[in-house]
């Protein structure tokens, strides 16, 4: 669209020229009354066109490339904030598989330096205060002589 815009433009402007170029030397014979400010006032409103058919069409062309790389860019980071999601599930289900076996329990105080003994005789009481029997799992210990 700017090609034959532009190429129609600067004809019309040359014919302009030619024209005011063919007043100025008829009227150089008859009594100079053209001057150079006449020429440029009839000419500018044709060269700004020329200009602004100009510049909208380099606009028009770098706006579209922007944003056709901009469309790209956020259909990336949506795929790739997709696959982060994704990705924080399947830790996330992976974590809870490792911790299927694990009973946590909250609302116990630990003391300083508590030993691991005194808390499992806590767990312990709490348990049989609910009416659950847990049992201590047998341990190998290795003697050495």
């Amino acid at each position: 669209m700017a090609g034959p815009v532009s190429t129609d433009m600067e004809e019309f402007v040359k014919e302009k020229v030619e024209e005011e170029l063919k007043a100025i030397s008829i009227s150089k014979r008859r009594d100079m009354t053209k001057t150079a400010k006449d020429v440029i006032d009839t000419l500018l409103p044709e060269i700004a066109k020329v200009i602004t058919v100009s510049v909208t069409a380099a606009m028009t062309t770098v706006m579209d490339r922007i944003t056709e790389v901009v469309k790209s860019q956020a259909a990336v980071s949506f795929s790739l904030q997709r696959q982060a999601l994704l990705m924080k599930y399947e830790c996330d289900r992976l974590e809870q598989y490792q911790r299927s076996d694990n009973l946590r329990i909250y609302g116990i105080e630990e003391e300083s330096e508590e030993s691991e003994e005194a808390l499992e005789e806590k767990v312990v009481e709490l348990a049989s205060n609910m009416g659950v029997n847990l049992y201590k799992p047998m341990t190998y210990q290795w003697f050495t002589d």
